[in-house]
């Protein structure tokens, strides 16, 4: 479960690039709508560059997780999402066997796919470049067929501190598994699959980001922005119980793997 807090931390949708917030002018949400308004025009500059990763040949998980841009052609994800449709093979990865119809899986990343908006922006995942063994970090590296034409997302060189206010951005797939289903439709709405952000803070830092944000499954993957600079504090991987913290990784060990690696 990926919820923790009952009140305050809304799925926001994304359409056409900006974000929605009528839901949170009742007057109960005064200062979130306020910080989100200071802070639009930094995130509507990042929500080009992170997409839902797809799937072909999987008949368990055509929707992968999300993935976003740290370069104009390397996508940043988790391992336990690479790992769906990828797997080690020799030296490097190759895309796993298909699941229905014959051949290999294949990925790519949609950079829209927003409520209400029939349009697609797909590139081709052509490349997996590194999964991390056993998801420890759950990192993983993805290579696109081509130059995606926008602009990547900053990495933090700071970890933040506690009660820095974020924005979880992705793609929550409903999850049966929820235990109060009721919250779920109530966060969530009609927004499942569709680009949403989720506002949050900060809950601590342990080596990985503790944070707030409310989150499902489809999440995973989802990049853990700033309000105040629009960088990447974390990469979301795990969601927390109830008045528990979802987890993220740092920036600072993406960054560290990017360069060990020879991709930054």
């Amino acid at each position: 479960m990926s919820i923790i807090l009952r009140q305050g931390r809304p799925a926001l949708a994304v359409r056409q690039g900006s974000f929605d917030i009528h839901a949170l002018n009742d007057g109960s949400a005064s200062a979130l709508v306020q910080r989100l308004e200071q802070a639009r025009t930094r995130l509507e500059q990042c929500l080009p560059a992170i997409g839902r990763i797809e799937l072909q040949g999987n008949a368990d998980d055509e929707l992968a997780g999300t993935g976003w841009l740290v370069s104009k052609d390397i996508v940043v994800t988790n391992a336990h999402v690479a790992d769906k449709f990828a797997m080690p093979y020799g030296n490097g990865f190759r895309f796993r066997s298909a699941t229905s119809g014959s051949g290999r899986q294949s990925a790519a990343i949609n950079f829209l796919a927003e409520a209400g908006n029939a349009l697609t922006r797909k590139v081709a995942i052509s490349e997996v470049l590194w999964i991390a063994r056993d998801w420890k970090p759950d990192i993983a590296f993805l290579r696109l067929a081509q130059d995606s034409g926008i602009e990547p997302l900053l990495l933090a060189k700071e970890p933040p501190q506690t009660n820095t206010h974020v924005v979880a951005a992705g793609y929550p797939v409903r999850d049966a598994e929820v235990e109060d289903q009721q919250l779920m439709e109530q966060i969530f709405q009609e927004l499942y699959t569709y680009k949403c952000l989720s506002p949050g803070m900060v809950s601590g830092f342990t080596g990985t980001v503790l944070h707030d944000c409310s989150t499902l499954r489809g999440n995973s993957g989802s990049p853990l922005l700033d309000l105040n600079s629009g960088e990447v504090v974390g990469l979301h991987f795990l969601g927390g119980p109830l008045d528990g913290s979802n987890q993220a990784i740092a920036a600072s060990t993406i960054r560290n793997l990017l360069v060990q690696r020879g991709l930054l």
